[in-house]
């Protein structure tokens, strides 16, 4: 699984690739709503950069 996040004009984007081929787009209000969803969710973020789990 691949993430990337990036910075929107209203927010941000999370943006997950499976191995599969699915790709699933989640949007955020503000960093700390996006930090909970992914500390809920298990994934580690290090940066507005693409991540590999």
């Amino acid at each position: 699984m691949k993430y990337e996040i990036k910075k929107a004009e209203k927010g941000y984007i999370l943006i997950i690739n499976r191995e599969d081929g699915t790709r699933n787009d989640y949007r955020f209000k503000n960093k700390a709503e996006l930090n909970r969803w992914m500390k809920l969710a298990g994934i580690k973020q290090g940066g507005l950069e693409q991540w590999q789990c």
